[in-house]
């Protein structure tokens, strides 16, 4: 079976609504055409007070700090660990790492 004798197939196969049906389905549509342009009841755009945004900026901004300076005391930590250790010149390490497998 090709597509196009299946898609005839499923096209036959399909319902087909009542005259009725589709005289209410066309009179619906043209009742809510008429009123597409009427204003909603009850609806009116949602003010955000101003504080709220300078709130939710402050957040961002105090998240932000917190971040980086998580990430900066991670990094003072990891370099504070010997084989990230600097020395002064002249001066070099007597033992020798473990080797790792």
């Amino acid at each position: 079976m090709q597509d196009h004798e299946f898609d005839e197939l499923l096209r036959l196969g399909a319902a087909r609504p009542s005259a009725a049906a589709t005289a209410a389905a066309t009179e619906l549509a043209e009742r809510t055409r008429a009123h597409a342009d009427a204003p909603l009841v009850n609806s009116r755009p949602v003010k955000q007070r101003p504080w709220s945004r300078r709130l939710v900026l402050a957040g961002g901004v105090l998240a932000g700090v917190a971040v980086l300076s998580a990430g900066a005391s991670v990094a003072a930590y990891q370099m504070s660990i010997p084989p990230f250790q600097s020395l002064p010149p002249g001066l070099q390490r007597v033992d020798s790492p473990i080797p790792l497998d």
